[in-house]
């Protein structure tokens, strides 16, 4: 149960079968001990509504009310009581690993995130710091804003029809982006503008002659 991915579980349980049955017998257990280790409390109602972002049926079934969607009471009971977000028997291997892999990678950007602006916030605009690297609180707000970033790409990665796209366009930035003060929108902001940077040198490392044009 101190394993810290589904990954790390996947690799136990086809090591040996010992593993495998002491799985079986406490999967629902093991698999809710694996993500609630792995996901901050504080990130759970994000990590899992940008898990039903991705999710076709439930965003068909919500199409045409997309302001309760995106932001309702019922996120807002998740952040507030994070520990409701799964129950045992909602929480399924195939969940369980879509959210584990979802948030290995936002540890990842994260990491890549501050590697890349701590430096720059020294060199470009005078920053101290006593300690090298981000705190927890800007750690969480990281995350925060790459969930969000990921949660809004979700939404948008669907086939709308074009009534359904002008629903969204019209009430996106007040659904999306109203509930949240200014400075956490700034935040999201960062991140998108972080995450077209790396996608940019990644398109120019593939097409330099292309894009030079």
């Amino acid at each position: 149960m101190n394993l810290d991915s589904m990954e790390s579980l996947s690799a136990a349980i086809f090591a040996h079968s010992s593993f495998y049955n002491a799985f079986m017998e406490m999967r629902d257990q093991i698999i809710r001990a694996i993500i609630t280790n792995q996901i901050p409390a504080n990130l759970m109602a994000y990590a899992r509504r940008t898990w039903r972002a991705a999710s076709s049926s439930y965003k068909r079934s919500k199409v045409l009310k997309l302001g309760r969607f995106l932001h309702d009471a019922e996120f807002m009971f998740e952040l507030a009581e994070p520990d409701i977000c799964f129950q045992p028997l909602q929480l399924t291997p195939q969940i369980a690993n879509s959210l584990s892999k979802t948030h290995s990678r936002v540890q990842y950007f994260t990491k890549q995130y501050i590697d890349t602006t701590l430096p720059k916030a020294r060199r470009h605009l005078g920053v101290r710091r006593s300690c090298t690297g981000a705190s927890e609180d800007e750690i969480f707000r990281i995350q925060r804003a790459i969930y969000r970033f990921q949660w809004y790409c979700n939404v948008l990665n669907y086939p709308f029809s074009g009534k359904e796209r002008k629903l969204l366009g019209t009430g996106l930035g007040v659904w999306f982006f109203h509930p949240f003060s200014p400075w956490v929108n700034e935040q999201l902001a960062c991140i998108h503008d972080y995450f077209e940077r790396v996608l940019s040198e990644g398109m120019y490392e593939l097409f330099p002659f292309d894009i030079a044009l």
